[in-house]
């Protein structure tokens, strides 16, 4: 299937996904053929990096096969690739699938061992970033369609309404943070707090933590228990400082990334856990995460014994996990004292003008006034499209276009208000639905520039 139809097919919802695959594959099958020669190409060279490429290129059917052992001899690989030509041409076939399938929910991968094949190719766990830590981490969702909501305040309801509920469900993480500290678990609270998330269902609470994992097949395995039929399964890949650059200037809405190691805590340590303090939906969904999209299958479940560390259920979930004797009881009636950070309901709110000025506030530290001005219009025009998202392109209503459009008139590249608006707005505005919903927006924001913005959209 071509490129071209994978781009068409974004903007029409196929019904009967069967459709989409030429030819079925046994993906899992498949899966642990690649995964046996990925581990066999990094250890054929003592740096591994030369032999997963090798393998990445003897997987594309345009190289010939003189091609991808010249090149095995050359980084003098200790491997024949011909040994491993019958296994790597099953692999070659896929090749178009694999290019073409799992990067829109509309066209998703048939399986989430064709996924696992994709973010193994793709060497995402080996990439470090500046820092020289790893650059990404991962989320996994059994429906893609699911908000990123902490457990806090799911299902609160009316906004206006939530207020008692909130508070109770606060109060309740409060008490048995402090009971797992008193029955030893968690040596600081922030350590309780992270096994209370862990523990979440066995103790009846709702922490406000996000999970996230360094593991992104942990995420596929997430992202497969309890999957059905019909269902379109999701992997975020998010990088690591991409993330402190949007929640540097607000991190009680964007959310801190929270590392912590619970001495004992196997949940957290085979899961590769760590997590996200209470982090704003629609902030989340603003990042627009690096994301594969999956086929979900009933009963099929993403495991691989042959990783290190492996990743089973019975890893993820130790049956003899010696921290369900020790979970405290009976501490529901305690009081206790507010923690040292607690999410607030107003935490929640749709995003406003000052919230996104805040999270720009420390790119813009050195710029003088007039354009310190201009980037405050461009913050609450975008708080005044976020609601209206739905009829506009996807990408303006992002952190990632926000930050670009910051940059431009940080730099000095942006003339005048005309400039700006005709270079990173109107030229993307074309649908009638979103001609009007811009209009609204900038009416709402910045009524000052709504007859220069009234006459780009004529003249566009």
């Amino acid at each position: 299937m071509s490129v071209a139809f994978r781009y068409l097919s974004s903007y029409k919802e196929i019904n009967n996904l069967d459709t989409q695959y030429p030819e079925k594959r046994d993906w899992k099958t498949l899966y642990l053929l690649f995964a046996d020669l990925y581990n066999r190409y990094s250890d054929s060279h003592v740096n591994s990096q030369l032999g997963r490429q090798v393998l990445v290129n003897a997987l594309n059917p345009l190289w010939p096969f003189e091609c991808v052992a010249r090149e095995a001899r050359s980084f003098r690989l200790s491997i024949d690739v011909s040994d491993d030509w019958h296994q790597l041409e099953q692999l070659r076939k896929a090749f178009d699938d694999l290019a073409n399938f799992g990067f829109e929910p509309e066209t998703p991968a048939a399986s989430v061992y064709q996924t696992a094949i994709q973010i193994k190719k793709r060497q995402l766990e080996h990439e470090s970033d500046r820092e020289n830590k790893q650059r990404w981490f991962y989320r996994g969702q059994r429906r893609h369609q699911w908000s990123i909501t902490p457990l806090t305040f799911r299902d609160l309801g009316d906004f206006a309404g939530a207020g008692n509920d909130f508070l109770a469900r606060v109060s309740r993480v409060r008490g048995a943070v402090r009971a797992l500290q008193d029955a030893g678990l968690g040596k600081q609270e922030f350590e309780a707090l992270a096994i209370a998330q862990h523990y979440s269902k066995e103790l009846g609470v709702r922490p406000w933590l996000l999970d996230v994992t360094l593991s992104p097949y942990v995420a596929l395995f997430f992202a497969t228990d309890g999957g059905q039929d019909g269902d379109v399964g999701v992997i975020d890949y998010i990088e690591r400082t991409e993330w402190m650059l949007f929640s540097e200037g607000a991190p009680d809405s964007v959310g801190r990334i929270r590392y912590v190691s619970p001495e004992g805590i196997l949940r957290v340590e085979n899961q590769a856990a760590f997590f996200i303090e209470a982090p704003h939906p629609e902030l989340y969904d603003q990042m627009k995460m690096n994301r594969y999209y999956f086929r979900q299958n009933s009963g099929v479940v993403f495991e691989d014994a042959s990783l290190d560390p492996p990743v089973s259920r019975d890893r993820v979930y130790p049956k003899d996990d010696p921290i369900l004797g020790k979970l405290p009881t009976g501490w529901e009636a305690k009081s206790s004292v507010p923690l040292p950070w607690e999410p607030q309901l107003h935490t929640l709110k749709s995003p406003d003008a000052a919230l996104f000025a805040s999270i720009v506030r420390p790119w813009i530290k050195e710029v003088e006034r007039p354009r310190q001005e201009t980037v405050a219009a461009v913050c609450r025009l975008h708080a005044a499209l976020t609601p209206r998202k739905a009829t506009l392109p996807d990408h303006i209503c992002t952190l990632p276009y926000l930050r670009a459009v910051v940059e431009e008139i940080r730099k000095g590249y942006m003339s005048d208000v005309e400039d700006l608006l005709a270079t990173h707005y109107v030229p993307h505005i074309r649908e009638p639905d979103a001609i009007n919903s811009f209009a609204e927006a900038v009416v709402e924001s910045c009524p000052e520039w709504s007859e220069i913005v009234s006459k780009l959209l004529k003249s566009a």
